[in-house]
């Protein structure tokens, strides 16, 4: 397999004062899931020892505002003579350090090996290891963390060079783009016959030189610019966030170009920029545009959510739970948040962490109709339908109209898995009654379970009912055998009736509901004379039950022509 290379910049280790953060490439290159959650290992490893990292990849903020282009490089290449390109490229995202590291999967065992460059030219090598697939995946991650502290304190102090032009070389002389207008990072369309050049204006392969004087755009290392917000950019902001509202996009990108052009861009100017790139469906864009919203903003809940939504749509599921428990973090009771992360780990085999996760929030007072429901569902999946019970009753009373009907119609799929079809039936009347578009649902529903009831009913009165021919007829068998066979079913046929006594049909199957009442006492009755004769032995007795018998079976026999039909 290909390796995925892993670009790691440092932006502020415990032990250097220097920044540190984390970038994947090359740049157009897929990662799969196991690279992916590699790199967040990374990441989370590097968080805990105190650093502060972030990815990075070509649709970065960091790569985007800087309009660097990340080197094409392999895990085949020589990394020696990219040590002066990764220096530089440092320089110009105005990072410490860039920790270039290839990821290989082989036969299931994650190999992997990198170098730490420091801005300034420096560079160490990053011993190479090898980690089991998934269970070894976090400790090659820690390790790899681990091994980058101890280089950047025994590597040189980042050193940025003052008037010296930085030369990012490009990737490899090709078409890199394709030959079509393409929106930039701000929505404007680039026209064709500009497309082959670089966002610097350089022709492929060539190398740019750009002199770092320019004013520093807001990276993941500068979240000071959301502390101090310059004058009016609230009112713009607020300008932006009403044009989106109204579905006037253009006019919301033209307003976000003109606040970039005037103001320090912050955390909610990227939230807002990401939602305009969600409603042209730009996902990579968006997703770019949040992950630096939130690196200036931690505690903007709404763009975690956004991102964590976005990153479990994409596979990045891993990420996602990050993002979620981070707005969880900031707002324990965020219903977006508790329901994403809760649906996560019940799709990824994690229902008891959703279940905690969901019982804490509704003990805490969390009574959303939404939460609750989705804590009887999965009550249901652990096998606990008591509790599934009690929250999806919960749930109904919390709410109204179709998502109570909708919540009635899961309650009364539980109660038919337990086999209490009666309150199964009553529920998907109660749904139907709040939304009439569901009538036809509750027919079919109370056909099935009345059809079921039909068969069992007609099962005891053929097969149970044989054994008392034979003896009466033909002398075989035992009296008090058979005896206690027909005891057995008119106990049977009396919970059946009790039952179909007990349901309400729908009003267009009143009829021949009545006449399936009428069947089943029938058949009660039969069973009952035929009793009285064993116990007397009266031949009009025998009559009766054998006359009673053969009419419950000719209106079962009609009920049941009449559903196949």
């Amino acid at each position: 397999m290909a390796a995925a290379i892993l670009l790691s910049a440092a932006t502020a280790f415990a032990a250097v004062e220097a920044p540190v953060g984390v970038l994947l490439a090359p740049a157009g290159d897929r990662l799969t899931e196991l690279e992916a959650r590699f790199a967040d290992a990374v990441i989370a490893e590097l968080v805990a020892s105190g650093a502060r990292a972030s990815l990075l990849h070509e649709a970065s903020p960091l790569v985007r505002a800087s309009r660097a282009r990340l080197p094409a490089v392999s895990a085949e290449d020589d990394w020696t003579p990219l040590t002066d390109v990764l220096s530089r490229l440092a320089a110009r995202l105005r990072l410490g350090y860039v920790l270039l590291v290839a990821v290989n999967e082989d036969g299931g065992v994650m190999h992997v090996n990198g170098m730490l460059v420091v801005r300034g030219g420096a560079s160490a090598e990053l011993r190479a290891s090898a980690a089991a697939a998934d269970e070894g995946l976090r400790e090659a991650a820690g390790a790899a963390a681990r091994r980058v502290m101890e280089l950047a304190a025994e590597l040189p102090a980042p050193a940025d060079p003052a008037e010296q032009a930085v030369a990012v070389p490009g990737p490899a002389p090709g078409p890199t783009r394709q030959q079509s207008a393409e929106p930039d990072a701000e929505g404007e369309e680039r026209p064709p016959g500009q497309e082959t050049e670089s966002a610097t204006g350089e022709a492929p392969g060539t190398a740019e030189a750009v002199e770092v004087t320019e004013k520093p755009q807001p990276t993941e290392d500068q979240p000071a610019a959301e502390a101090v917000p310059d004058e009016g950019a609230a009112d713009a902001l607020a300008q932006v966030q009403a044009a989106l509202e109204a579905g006037e996009l253009d006019r919301a990108g033209r307003l976000l170009r003109d606040f970039k052009d005037a103001h320090q861009p912050a955390g909610r100017f990227y939230l807002l920029r990401a939602r305009l790139s969600m409603a042209r469906q730009q996902r990579d864009d968006a997703i770019a545009d949040l992950r630096q919203a939130v690196a200036l903003q931690p505690d903007l809940v709404e763009a975690r959510v956004r991102l964590a939504r976005l990153l479990d749509d994409s596979g990045l599921w891993q990420d996602a739970i990050t993002h979620y428990q981070e707005a969880l973090a900031v707002e324990p009771n965020r219903l977006e948040a508790l329901l994403g992360l809760a649906r996560i780990y019940r799709d990824h085999g994690h229902r008891r962490k959703a279940v905690e996760l969901l019982t804490e929030a509704a003990d805490a007072g969390v009574k959303d109709p939404a939460v609750l429901t989705l804590l009887g569902e999965l009550q249901a999946l652990e096998d606990r339908p008591e509790l599934a019970e009690r929250y999806y009753l919960q749930a109904v009373a919390a709410t109204s109209g179709e998502r109570a009907a909708t919540i009635l119609e899961r309650l009364g799929d539980l109660y038919a898995d337990l086999h209490r079809h009666r309150e199964a039936l009553s529920c998907y009347l109660k749904a139907a009654e709040l939304n009439p578009s569901r009538a036809s649902m509750v027919q079919r529903r109370y056909r099935e379970v009345m059809s079921a009831a039909d068969n069992s009913v007609y099962e005891a009165l053929t097969s149970s009912w044989s054994a008392f021919e034979d003896y009466v007829q033909n002398g075989i068998g035992e009296r008090e055998m058979v005896y206690r066979k027909l005891a057995d079913m008119r106990t049977q046929l009396e919970e059946a009736m009790r039952f179909a006594d007990g349901v309400t049909p729908p009003a267009d199957q009143r009829p021949a509901h009545a006449g399936r009442q009428y069947a089943y006492s029938l058949a009660v009755e039969a069973a009952v004379a035929a009793l009285t004769y064993l116990d007397l032995g009266e031949g009009p007795m025998r009559e009766r039950a054998e006359r009673r018998h053969r009419e419950a079976l000719a209106e079962l026999n009609a009920l049941r022509g009449a559903e196949g039909g």
